[in-house]
């Protein structure tokens, strides 16, 4: 996690690390967006700079084809075969298996073929 410098801050910037003093004490702990006040205290504290979260973007959505889920599909169906089909654990998992390796596949160059197992993890 990058380290900024305090008076780069702006509110809302959410902390990767707890803020300590020089004795060790918590100032702030980590996971907590941060506020103007306590930007403000940071450097009465004498703190320079903090590690922050920085926000990610986020992922575009990946179209899949319906050939390459039904390929997902029949790879990833024997590893279930003995699995009760009813059981909503056991049917979400599976959807969460076969879009996996539907999206893996897709991003996979089509020079290389699947890995052992079908490209299954």
């Amino acid at each position: 996690m990058p380290s900024i410098p305090v008076d780069a801050l702006e509110p809302g910037t959410v902390l990767a690390a707890p803020v300590h003093d020089a004795d060790g004490r918590l100032l702030i702990p980590e996971g907590r967006p941060l506020t103007e006040r306590q930007i403000g205290r940071l450097s009465a504290w004498g703190i320079e700079t903090v590690e922050v979260v920085l926000e990610e973007e986020p992922e575009e959505e990946m179209e899949l084809s319906p050939e390459l889920l039904a390929q997902a599909e029949e790879i990833v169906a024997p590893r279930f075969a003995l699995q009760p089909v009813d059981h909503r654990l056991v049917r979400e998992t599976r959807a969460l298996a076969v879009l996996q390796w539907a999206t893996a596949e897709s991003r996979r160059p089509s020079s290389s073929p699947p890995g052992p197992g079908g490209g299954v993890p």
